[in-house]
């Protein structure tokens, strides 16, 4: 099956589709101790920083200083103490736990960002995305979310892929991304543009058709991706390939 949308970085990929689900689905708990909930957050933020730092030295000493900037500029957002002060309000005010309260704050300014005229500032609410979910995998599960470990290579599949799954511990494994969210400016897609990894978006219809652990083809040039595809169509795309 062959779905369009657009290609934003260049080359074929393939490999055995990986399929992003987008982990911002959250049911609210509240405090049985305030002072251990703002305890945890304080505790989330170095966390969260410490392991934003060390992805930006990974990249860094792999690919150079440019994908690494995009790392330290989310790290920019990621301390922005007004961040954490609204989310330490929403515990003493209302009673809210840790991962509750930053939940609330960070999607709070991800859908403000989200309406933004401004292109640039409209694609950042990815970034307040992917930094809640960081913070929130720190509080529920103590993980890193781009300690992922790929058994073979893959195709990300989702409808948004988030800079910390492109700068994951398997970078070296991820042969294309294809995503349903129409993007040309996402920090996701810079990444996939410096790390020379094939990135279509804009598909629709992609995650109710992909299956995850079936091959697929990436064109980043043409912006398309072709699920599950033929022994002619893998043979097209060597030939183009090669």
């Amino acid at each position: 099956m062959k779905l369009i949308g657009q290609g934003v970085a260049r080359g074929f990929g393939y490999a055995r589709q990986e399929i992003i689900l987008n982990r911002l689905m959250y049911r609210y708990q509240y405090a049985t101790n305030k002072n251990e909930e703002i305890e945890r957050l304080a505790l989330s933020k170095a966390t969260a920083v410490s392991q934003m730092e060390k992805i930006s030295a990974r990249i860094l000493k792999a690919y150079g200083k440019h994908p690494a900037e995009i790392i330290d500029a989310q790290k920019i957002l990621l301390t922005d103490n007004s961040l954490w002060e609204d989310a330490t309000s929403l515990i003493e005010s209302k009673n809210l736990s840790a991962a509750s309260a930053f939940f609330t704050v960070s999607t709070k300014i991800a859908k403000k960002l989200e309406s933004h005229e401004n292109d640039y500032l409209r694609q950042r609410s990815a970034d307040c995305r992917d930094i809640c979910s960081r913070v929130l995998s720190i509080l529920e599960e103590n993980k890193d979310i781009s300690d992922i470990h790929f058994e073979h290579d893959v195709i990300l599949v989702g409808m948004e892929i988030l800079p910390s799954v492109v700068c994951c511990s398997s970078l070296h494994k991820i042969k294309g991304i294809a995503m349903e969210n129409e993007t040309d400016t996402s920090h996701a897609v810079l990444l996939s543009q410096m790390f020379g990894i094939p990135c279509a978006t804009g598909i629709h219809a992609l995650v109710e058709n992909a299956s995850k652990g079936e091959f697929a083809i990436v064109d980043g040039n043409a912006g398309e991706i072709i699920l599950s595809p033929t022994d002619e169509e893998i043979s097209m795309y060597f030939s183009s390939k090669g």
